[in-house]
């Protein structure tokens, strides 16, 4: 796997080979990173979900933030990512605004779309004809925003909407045209405490796919939201993709050791039918498709209350649900996956501290392919001396560019007021 970075001396890893060469050459990839907190309490040993907050934290860092505002890999790179938005090629948000939970997605003709939440709303930035555009705040009172791309080129976020006294949220749409302009946002729900945790894909006839607690919407091409449901077989902590014939794919589980986790589809025409997968001991990050069909990763746990986790994945293989043993193993923290043609590509965290014990080696964030049967040696890209690492997010493919984009929030230093400061960083990676 290779990663680099635009116009700067970087290292670059061929096929985990463990040759690392200096290069100071354009070889068309960069990663950016933006800013956000973690507030104060949340300790090594919380589950993370989605959003990146801890689950205890949640509360807090969304009071903190209402406060502050009181394929294969043949592909050749065709359009290389350049011109560093904030002078700095790591930086993308270039403020000190309290940036957390970053979302991305990528049109087939490569343009790029990163979304993050912040003390000042939900902010998104374009990569776009060869350059990156201005920060734009497609709301202000958001939280945990979501986007996907169309086949045309378009843009679709949704998020949740929170009222200015914390006591009920909504859910909000809103797309960003082929030609830039941001239209206006649409609630698709009535102001109540269920719409949470929204998820958004786009399937390749340009309908838009939504859920949130129990309900499904869509909106065709043509821009008319001509399905509505209710009572959709869809619980806690969900993830969603969408394949190429339309069929909804959903993951979900309330999480905890022993807990087990589910499955509903939609199939056009046809309805939701749900069952169960088998058991994950922590609510996954993200579902892929690999080979044309789901796969999730997570985390199980072999015994209470010790360090010793491993990431095991599911793969639908068309009727049932097979497993596939990973090399990420023992001490771990967070798992993400995604399908890049015939290769799996797995990032995880390993060595997280303990609640109260001594921190002895650096947390370290490492790669994996899957390839034909066989896991290639685990790669370090990333490490940090901190007790709370690194969070991840849900990978992107990018065929354009003939890689995978990896978006993860690492702590870099504590301020004054006992609050871990945290960068935000975003690698491409070339399975």
């Amino acid at each position: 796997m290779e990663e680099g970075q635009v116009g700067i001396a970087v290292k670059d890893f061929t096929a985990f080979s463990g040759e690392e060469v200096d290069s100071t050459a354009d070889p068309g990839y960069i990663y950016h990173r933006s800013r956000r907190r973690k507030i104060a309490g949340s300790s090594s040993s919380s589950r993370v979900h989605r959003t990146g907050v801890p689950v205890r934290s949640r509360g807090l860092l969304l009071l903190a933030s209402l406060l502050f505002l009181a394929g294969t890999c043949d592909h050749t790179p065709t359009t290389p990512v350049t011109d560093p938005p904030c002078g700095d090629p790591h930086n993308i948000s270039c403020d000190e605004i309290n940036s957390y939970s970053p979302t991305m997605a990528i049109t087939p003709d490569g343009k790029i779309a990163v979304c993050w939440s912040s003390g000042v709303g939900n902010l998104c930035r374009v990569y776009e004809h060869g350059r990156w555009g201005d920060v734009d705040t497609i709301n202000r009172y958001g939280w945990a925003p979501e986007i996907a791309a169309g086949p045309e080129g378009a843009f679709h976020a949704v998020w949740e909407e929170i009222n200015a006294d914390q006591s009920t949220s909504a859910v909000v749409y809103r797309m960003r045209d082929v030609q830039g302009h941001w239209h206006t946002p649409e609630t698709l729900s009535v102001w109540s405490n269920p719409a949470k945790q929204a998820r958004i894909d786009v399937d390749p006839t340009g309908r838009v796919h939504i859920i949130w607690g129990g309900r499904y919407r869509s909106r065709s091409p043509s821009g008319v939201w001509d399905v509505d449901e209710s009572g959709v077989p869809v619980g806690e902590n969900p993830s969603m993709v969408v394949d190429s014939t339309g069929r909804v794919h959903v993951i979900w589980g309330v999480g905890g050791v022993g807990s087990t986790l589910m499955y509903s589809t939609r199939i056009p025409g046809r309805g939701w039918s749900s069952r169960p997968v088998g058991r994950l001991d922590d609510p996954p990050q993200g579902l892929t498709l690999y080979q044309g069909h789901p796969l999730v990763c997570g985390l199980r746990q072999r015994s209470p209350g010790a360090l010793d986790w491993y990431v095991l994945c599911y793969h639908f293989n068309g009727t049932s649900w097979d497993s596939i043993l990973t090399p990420a193993d023992y001490d771990l923290g967070m798992t993400v996956a995604v399908g890049f043609g015939d290769r799996l590509v797995l990032a995880y965290v390993q060595g997280v501290q303990a609640a109260g014990q001594p921190k002895v080696d650096p947390s370290g964030l490492f790669v994996s392919v899957y390839h034909q049967g066989t896991w290639s040696p685990p790669r370090m890209l990333d490490k940090t001396p901190f007790d709370y690492p690194f969070v991840l997010f849900p990978m992107a493919a990018d065929r354009s560019r003939g890689g995978v984009w990896l978006p993860y929030s690492k702590e870099i230093t504590v301020d004054t007021l006992d609050f871990p400061e945290w960068d935000v960083f975003v690698h491409f990676l070339q399975p």
